[in-house]
């Protein structure tokens, strides 16, 4: 009796056969996430993120302002609060657009002359 080499290269009745996919010699490169930004994200991200602490974004919360849901199944003691990050950036250009006015066209002379 002879033995058989069971190898990539040859099939049960003997045959010589290609592997069915090609070999990846070199691991996948990580791709660049740093644009990237969550979602969501519970009120420590909203502090790290933007500087907000727990009260403020609770109030803004109740108020409306800012988007929030609750994930708590029913009858159960503790859930957890995601609140909805482009709602708080939304809010924070809100009030830098209240706070900074643009300037009107008028006001702005190009060539740096003096209007009075």
């Amino acid at each position: 009796m002879s033995a058989k080499s069971n190898t990539l290269s040859e099939g049960r009745s003997g045959e010589s056969r290609e592997p069915t996919r090609p070999y990846i010699l070199q691991p996948p490169a990580a791709g660049n996430c740093s644009g990237v930004q969550p979602e969501f994200g519970r009120a420590h991200d909203v502090e790290r993120i933007h500087g907000i602490k727990r009260g403020k974004l609770y109030q803004k919360i109740k108020d409306g302002t800012v988007k929030s849901i609750s994930l708590r199944e029913p009858g159960k003691k503790f859930g957890c609060r995601l609140i909805y990050l482009p709602s708080v950036s939304a809010w924070l250009h809100g009030e830098l657009a209240k706070q900074n006015p643009p300037v009107p066209a008028a006001d702005v002379c190009p060539d740096n002359t003096d209007l009075s």
